[in-house]
């Protein structure tokens, strides 16, 4: 997988993003010219901005590659809490942003990231310090969770069942805050 650095608009705002492009050759061909990308960070910014809740929140997606997922959200007068940070709200909005694009990131190619269907069924949010300025979340995929999505994109499985951890740090707050998600991820019909 080759890393790449681009700008898409999310939110109404314009984002770095950092990604992997899966390079693709069509089967009995040569030369560049057979060769496509398949853009998994583009797919996980559609994706996850087709959420309500996540564009009302102003949040973005930042990087998306190999099992890791980054997400930010600007802690404004919409999102902050009684102190003036973020409110729980944002921070289990980033955790789960973050770990869907880290599961998206895994993905053998577009039509697959396109065809799941996450489904967290539990979450638990740790907070530390107070989160403010710009909320960013990171999340990467431990093996057995990629496994368990290895088995799910190759066809052994219906469904994969995995925890997530996501860290979210604020300006001057380092770890302020962790997101744990158990989910249930399935396919949903080609």
């Amino acid at each position: 997988m080759r890393k790449t650095r681009t700008h898409e608009r999310v939110s109404g705002r314009t984002a770095g993003l950092v990604g992997s492009s899966v390079i693709m050759q069509a089967p009995g061909c040569s030369g560049g010219a057979s060769v496509w990308i398949v853009d998994l960070r583009s797919v996980a910014v559609e994706l996850l901005d087709r959420l309500p809740a996540n564009r009302t929140l102003g949040l973005s997606v930042e990087e998306v590659h190999d099992g890791v997922g980054r997400a930010a959200l600007p802690v404004s007068e919409g999102v902050r809490n009684v102190i003036g940070a973020l409110h729980s709200s944002g921070i289990a909005a980033l955790a789960d942003a973050a770990a869907l694009t880290a599961v998206l990131s895994v993905s053998p190619n577009e039509a697959m990231a396109r065809r799941l269907q996450p489904l967290g069924v539990r979450a638990r949010l740790t907070f530390h310090r107070p989160v403010r300025g710009i909320a960013i979340a990171s999340c990467m995929l431990d093996a057995p969770s990629r496994a368990e999505l290895g088995s799910l994109f190759e066809g052994h499985d219906e469904s994969a069942r995995l925890t997530t951890v996501t860290t979210i740090d604020g300006e001057q707050a380092p770890r302020a805050a962790e997101g744990e998600f158990d989910w249930v991820i399935r396919l949903a019909p080609s």
